[in-house]
């Protein structure tokens, strides 16, 4: 089971994750582990009741088939600022010793993506993973570095899309720029274009510059006073940017207004 919180504040989004995972299978054990060594022994019916839940003889002689269990904790964060994208985790495994090495008891590692421009990034990340009995791998150590580089996008016409009925949009900025500019900033994903236009622009559209996976920036002249804005993602219809009040625009639709101090 998890539980995901999406915070957004001035320094980026944070995106907080949790999850507990319950392991349960069966392993062969050798004759000379405790568990087995038990079973083999002169011991009474009575003394096997409680023991018969958690393994029982195998037909070989030299081993037994012992039902192990575990639990992980996991916590994760997702920290988006600007063009960088930081993750870390960190877990704690439950379970009996005979289950958990002490290798696998803790583990955490981070990784960091830094968006160049709308198609590069780079890479960069390590840490610790715990051991996964269910497919043999061991406790290990890793660190990595890499290029990102994203060469064509997905066509829509490849896999049959059903648009949603809400508002793609997820978060609507402006902030004051440098030299009377004013720097519009949206968080949306999964869209190859955004647009915006506005009185500002005489209604002409402006594109926007994807500086990570998910976030567009522009900057646009814009004087101190009341103006209207519109967006609109992947040439689709043009709406009003969530969080701003709207005015009818005379054309059966609205428009959102802003104001530059």
């Amino acid at each position: 089971m998890g539980k995901a919180r999406r915070v957004p504040s001035g320094f980026g989004t944070a995106t907080f994750t949790a999850t507990f995972t319950n392991f349960s299978f069966s392993k062969v054990a050798s004759s000379a582990d405790t568990a087995c060594t038990v079973l083999t022994g002169p011991t009474p019916a009575a003394d096997l009741t409680g023991m018969h839940a958690l393994f029982s003889k195998a037909p070989s002689a030299g081993a037994c088939d012992r039902q192990s269990r575990f639990s992980d904790l996991e916590g994760s964060m997702r920290w988006e600022v600007g063009p960088m994208e930081l993750t870390a985790q960190s877990g704690y495994r439950f379970g009996d010793a005979y289950d958990v090495t002490p290798d696998s008891r803790r583990w955490s590692s981070a990784m960091a993506t830094v968006w160049l421009n709308e198609r590069v990034a780079i890479i960069g990340g390590g840490g610790r993973q715990p051991a996964l009995p269910l497919r043999g791998l061991p406790a290990r150590s890793f660190g990595m570095a890499g290029l990102e580089i994203a060469y064509t996008p997905v066509s829509k016409s490849a896999v049959p899309v059903s648009m949603p009925h809400t508002v793609l949009v997820k978060d609507f900025e402006m902030r004051p720029g440098t030299g009377g500019m004013q720097k519009i900033v949206i968080h949306v994903g999964g869209v190859e274009t955004v647009d915006v236009m506005g009185d500002f622009s005489d209604w002409a559209p402006l594109t926007l510059v994807r500086r990570g996976r998910d976030l567009w920036e522009l900057n646009v002249p814009l004087a101190a006073g009341m103006h209207q804005i519109n967006v609109r993602v992947d040439r689709g219809a043009w709406m009003a940017p969530p969080g701003l009040p709207t005015v009818n625009d005379s054309f059966n639709g609205f428009v959102g207004l802003i104001v530059v101090p």
